[in-house]
């Protein structure tokens, strides 16, 4: 074999192994996630606060709960269009639905709760006062 043989094998080697490498990248990148930072008015970071994200497409959900800093993740989402629900008790619930995850997608949805509407409950009880009429003679 001659040096020159030698040296076209050895390119289309790289080649292949290149073309290889990138197929195996794009295969492997599937879809994408959703993530963020819930907070309050003031800014406080909200823990435990439940975070759905629901595909649309298939009607399948993911539920998460925020860690102690307010931070919430939802990674390897498969492409699709989602809705991203928040709940937590003394606030109001949060929707957000036309979020698209395609390919590598890297959603950021930090958002801030506002506080809940309270509602006050007035309870009246007791007894009537029985009222004598007087009479006059």
């Amino acid at each position: 074999m001659s040096k020159k043989h030698a040296i076209r094998i050895a390119a289309r080697i790289t080649l292949l192994t290149l073309f290889l490498f990138s197929c195996a990248r794009t295969w492997a990148a599937t879809g994408g996630s959703i993530s963020g930072t819930i907070t309050d008015a003031i800014g406080g970071v909200i823990p435990s606060a439940t975070v759905t994200v629901r595909n649309l497409d298939t009607a399948i959900a993911q539920t998460t709960s925020t860690n102690s800093e307010g931070f919430y993740a939802f990674t390897n989402l498969p492409v699709g269009r989602y809705e991203l629900e928040i709940i937590h008790d003394g606030f109001k619930p949060y929707k957000r639905t036309g979020l698209v995850i395609d390919v590598n997608t890297a959603l950021r949805v930090d958002q801030e709760l506002t506080i809940g509407e309270q509602s006050q409950e007035i309870v009246v009880s007791g007894t009537a006062v029985q009222v004598k009429p007087k009479v006059h003679r």
